[in-house]
């Protein structure tokens, strides 16, 4: 395994678990209270047969594992489907460090959170600053150019 792929492995798995940790403090929120990435298993399927858990994060982890949005449709649930989706567009970004698939998430701040991991990836990845200078969030930018900066 290169250097290259290693890197987008591991800014994947960063992503990822990142998302996962959010999600569950509930950074993500949108207006109806409501979080962007709901956890499995919350609400009835389409068709009144509900999927277990496992099941739905059987399919999550096919879908991220091939960076697929469309393995996703296999999830009855909307809500379960979303955050499917969500998490393989997170993926698809970080894995592609290309900042304009953060516009296929739903909402801003999910929107800006997605860029502003793969600024930071960019950054450390080059031990660049300038990518820094991209982030959104002050404290997140200010963190970036101290993590470079520790690497030179």
């Amino acid at each position: 395994m290169n250097k290259k792929n290693l890197s987008v492995i591991i800014g994947i798995v960063i992503v990822v678990i990142l998302a996962l940790v959010l999600v569950q403090q509930g950074v993500f929120k949108k207006p109806s209270g409501e979080g962007i990435f709901p956890m499995p298993g919350t609400t009835g399927s389409q068709d009144g047969q509900a999927q277990s858990p496992e099941e739905i994060d059987k399919i999550l982890r096919a879908a991220v594992g091939v960076l697929n949005i469309s393995t996703c449709q296999q999830i009855k649930e909307e809500e379960d489907r979303k955050r499917c989706q969500n998490t393989v567009i997170l993926g698809q970004a970080s894995a592609e460090q290309n900042p304009k698939i953060c516009n296929q998430l739903e909402d801003e701040p999910s929107q800006i959170y997605c860029k502003d991991n793969i600024f930071l990836n960019q950054a450390i990845n080059t031990k660049n600053p300038s990518y820094c200078d991209q982030i959104t969030d002050k404290t997140k930018r200010a963190d970036c150019k101290g993590i470079v900066s520790s690497l030179k």
